[in-house]
């Protein structure tokens, strides 16, 4: 390996290179995710891999790619957290400066010494320790960024899942509203017919019972003029008997 390549790349670079760490935005067509190319320190791994470099702050860097969350993710996070908007979100995840234009070397150099750079650092540095400190936090970016990807297009689809069953329920109420008509038409149909039967049967139990009165009616006439005849009869007969008796008496 080249000693001048090496030297960079361990940290002890022959002359100190000024410029900031490389950063493009790579807005892509027909989306609104938000893709990078960033520069990261270079490590030994990246060179005998033959990853892409450049010379870059202090050091060589390697070109690495960047997703991050776009405006719309941002929201959907914010609903998932119950957040009003994805404002609170961008304050607390990692999303790109507003201003992504080139910063002077100066001007970059200048932020980089301050105190205030140097506190954020450090508190990364303690926490999560330097190796590959870049390439970590941009790859946690890109983690979150796929992470929310995937559950859009799973809510996308659990959303078109929904709508299917929303309109399967609705045949299914159409069906049975008309099940219920055909139902209820069919209902009102044996209720008239009970209904009729009901009156045939009503008015045949009351010719049967105007009949039995009727036949009732002159079993008692008749049952009255038989016993007239018989009351004649025994009238008669006792009349004959009288007579007999009186005749036996006679001269």
């Amino acid at each position: 390996m080249d000693d001048k390549v090496k030297a960079a790349i361990t940290g002890h670079p022959a002359d100190r290179i000024e410029y900031p760490p490389a950063f493009f935005t790579l807005p892509m067509p027909g989306s609104s995710d938000s893709h990078s190319v960033v520069g990261i320190p270079a490590s030994i791994e990246d060179y005998t891999a033959g990853a892409s470099m450049r010379d870059g702050f202090g050091n060589l860097e390697s070109i690495f790619p960047v997703d991050h969350l776009s405006d719309a993710e941002l929201r959907d996070v914010a609903r998932l957290l119950g957040l009003d908007d994805g404002e609170g979100v961008s304050n607390s995840v990692l999303v790109p400066r507003d201003d992504c234009s080139e910063w002077p070397p100066r001007v970059f150099q200048d932020v980089v010494d301050s105190t205030r750079a140097k506190r954020e650092l450090a508190s990364l540095v303690r926490a999560f320790g330097c190796e590959r400190l870049a390439a970590r936090v941009f790859g946690t970016s890109t983690a979150l960024h796929r992470a929310v990807k995937e559950l859009r297009e799973f809510q996308g689809q659990l959303n078109e899942s929904a709508l299917k069953n929303v309109k399967r329920v609705a045949e299914l109420m159409i069906e049975l509203d008309n099940v219920r008509s055909g139902f209820a038409i069919l209902s009102n149909f044996w209720d008239d017919q009970f209904q009729l039967v009901r009156k045939q049967l009503d008015h045949k139990a009351s010719e049967h019972d105007r009949d039995f009165k009727r036949a009732a009616q002159d079993h008692e006439r008749e049952a009255r003029v038989l016993q007239a005849q018989v009351d004649s009869l025994s009238q008669e007969n006792g009349d004959l008997r009288v007579s007999r008796t009186g005749s036996r008496r006679g001269p």
